[in-house]
């Protein structure tokens, strides 16, 4: 998780908030990229 990590180290990132690790997690996970390719029809 070092992108995330450094998402969250970045001057102006609050201690212990980690929405920007949560939305990282979530645009990198299996799951949304297979609604888009199978369910969506965007090319691989």
């Amino acid at each position: 998780m070092a992108a995330a990590e450094a998402l969250v180290a970045k001057p102006g990132a609050q201690a212990g908030i980690t929405a920007e690790a949560d939305i990282l997690l979530a645009l990198l996970s299996p799951g949304l990229y297979l609604l888009f390719v199978r369910e969506r029809g965007w090319p691989s």
